[in-house]
């Protein structure tokens, strides 16, 4: 059995990585034919919509993986059918569940590796293309200008600009009262963070309120303690979509001690535990059907089923996403729907192969 297991395993992973490269050869095409519209504004040419593309390519391939398990576990699994091999490994008295478990464990290295880009590679060069791209049309420099809004209990921040060397523009502070009356405006032409996390604020002015009383201070330079650092300021600047799973974390924790809204953030999460859980679940599915209405049929049947229920899931979890923003739903119901009626399919489907 282990190796029976080995085999189905390079088998489903050789045919999960052409079917990977061709879908991403794809997505990246389609990706720079939209990209040629915006060159020509300011520095983005055609060079640099190449680039772009091609630093999304690991968002990219993240996006498809689930979609890709499943098209290569059908084109290779399909292949050892076409041959009797299957047949075979049932004729020595091998079930049907029993290979569906060793075809597990191919989703289950894809869904790590998967994991692994989307964690430490894919995030990264994501946000960097989106900052090479914003920078070039605008010729302007990487950092990036972009006005970021960020609560601290009763402060709320605006920082008009956010580098790597913990340096930011233009701040505003604002202080409301816990009636909602504003209590403090502040502005800082710089601001740096100090070894020991304090803001060095410069060119500081402050205009408090209070009553029919209004005061007015302001210094070269003053340090104060906020709850904010940079990585939260740049967190704060991306989309959900662009965050790894260590900065989603982080940024829900700060979003339920302000009492703001996560539920994008959350519907984010639950999403990429959805997605990893379908990677492990595709093998399985694609066996049952390999065992059972496509046992004699061709690749490109498989293919075409394959690709009707990639798109399937793809538009469910996506379509959730959203209408559960809109309607307040639970995120992790959102998030893990689709891969629960996955798993649903998958068992209905091993149950009726013989």
């Amino acid at each position: 059995m282990k190796t029976l297991a080995a085999y189905l395993l390079r088998t489903v992973l050789g045919a999960t990585g052409l079917v990977l490269l061709v879908l991403l050869a794809v997505a990246g095409f389609i990706e720079f034919i939209g990209q040629l519209d915006d060159t020509g504004e300011g520095s983005y040419t055609t060079a640099g919509a190449a680039l772009y593309t091609a630093l999304r390519l690991p968002m990219l391939g993240v996006d498809m993986l689930p979609v890709a398990t499943l098209l290569g576990a059908l084109v290779g699994l399909g292949n050892l059918a076409g041959h009797s091999e299957l047949i075979a490994m049932r004729a020595a008295g091998i079930s049907a569940r029993r290979l569906g478990l060793a075809v597990a464990v191919s989703g289950l290295l894809l869904a790590v590796g998967g994991a692994v880009i989307a964690e430490y590679i894919a995030p990264p060069l994501d946000q960097f293309a989106r900052k090479y791209r914003t920078a070039a049309r605008n010729r302007a420099d990487l950092a990036g200008t972009s006005n970021t809004w960020v609560r601290d209990g009763r402060r709320v921040f605006n920082v008009e600009r956010v580098d790597e060397q913990l340096q930011f523009g233009g701040v505003y502070v604002f202080e409301v009262e816990s009636d909602q009356e504003l209590a403090m405006v502040a502005y800082a032409s710089r601001a740096d963070l100090d070894p020991d996390g304090r803001w060095a604020l410069q060119s500081f002015t402050e205009t408090r309120f209070d009553g029919m009383n209004v005061s007015a201070t302001s210094a070269p330079t003053i340090l104060r303690d906020f709850n904010v650092d940079a990585e939260l300021l740049g967190i704060a600047a991306l989309r959900p979509y662009s965050l790894s799973v260590r900065g989603l974390l982080a940024y829900l924790s700060y979003l339920r001690a302000n009492r703001l809204d996560a539920r994008a953030y959350e519907t984010e999460l639950w999403s990429r535990v959805s997605d990893v859980l379908a990677t492990v679940l595709m093998p399985m599915l694609a066996i049952g059907f390999v065992f059972g209405a496509l046992r004699r049929s061709g690749t490109g049947a498989r293919l075409t089923l394959g690709v009707l229920i990639g798109l399937a899931y793809f538009l469910a979890s996506r379509t959730l996403a959203n209408s559960g923003q809109v309607f307040a739903l639970e995120p992790a119901l959102v998030g893990l729907a689709p891969s629960a009626a996955l798993a649903i399919a998958t068992i209905i489907v091993l149950q009726r192969v013989r």
